[in-house]
């Protein structure tokens, strides 16, 4: 599922997400998102709980890219484990963390900013 995301006022693009890899045993499916990814993270997250009854997302990060980690974990998201060298990305080998979010865990970061 690819979602386009745009302001309500103006119309403005704000960026894609997108669910891929779901699993419908486990419910569960991994998460990407393009520019302006706070706002589309939290709609993302929200719509994927609340709208399509996802129990957990998941996703995976470079160890090294502390801007998208900050933002993952401030939307609920946590470090379940590292893969260590695990990508090859400008010449050499980058750990990636693997982290997930759960619908329990949404709807208690929900009721603590109510």
């Amino acid at each position: 599922m690819c979602c386009i995301i745009e302001t309500k006022d103006s119309a403005d693009w704000v960026g894609f997400v997108n669910l891929f890899n779901a699993t419908q045993k486990n419910r569960d499916a991994t998460v990407s998102i393009a520019l302006r990814p706070d706002e589309a993270l939290r709609w993302l997250v929200d719509y994927s709980f609340r709208e399509l009854g996802l129990h957990r997302l998941t996703l995976e990060v470079f160890c090294n890219n502390k801007a998208a980690v900050k933002l993952y974990k401030k939307a609920g998201f946590i470090e379940e484990g590292v893969l260590r060298k695990a990508s090859w990305s400008d010449g050499k080998w980058q750990d990636v963390f693997s982290m997930a979010i759960l619908d329990e865990d949404w709807a208690a970061l929900k009721q603590d900013t109510q």
